[in-house]
């Protein structure tokens, strides 16, 4: 099943294959909570795993602790949710801080596993996250 959603800064793409797909219009506040309440959509799915693809618009960092506060939210809510794939396409070198901090939550947890591409790298991106393992 596919769809879309928006919420002001952020819009939901179901694609046919399995995808989620999230594009971010900047680092706010409203983003990370339209992008989050997408994301607590989608970890209620009952399917073994999650496949995520993150798109920013803009090279503006979310602040680290509104993320991490989301995050930890999410967690308590969804204890048992599916393991998820999530690659992530980024526009610049000034994202490291951010995607540092990406990394640290999935890693975390012990059952996600992520990778970074550059926008250019978007098939690639999308053939990683359709892979079996």
């Amino acid at each position: 099943m596919s769809g879309e959603a928006r919420t002001a800064k952020c819009i939901y793409i179901h694609h046919d294959n399995g995808i989620h797909e999230f594009i971010l219009a900047d680092g706010s506040d409203e983003a990370l909570d339209g992008w989050f309440i997408h994301l607590d959509q989608v970890f209620g799915e009952a399917v073994p795993v999650v496949r995520l693809l993150y798109v920013s618009q803009t090279d503006a960092l979310p602040s680290i602790n509104a993320l991490m506060t989301r995050a930890r939210l999410l967690d308590r809510r969804h204890p048992g949710r599916p393991k998820s794939r999530s690659a992530i396409l980024y526009n610049s070198a000034s994202k490291v801080r951010f995607l540092n901090v990406f990394v640290q939550m999935s890693s975390a947890v012990g059952r996600d596993q992520s990778r970074f591409f550059s926008k250019d790298q978007r098939q690639e991106a999308i053939e990683w996250l359709l892979r079996d393992s």
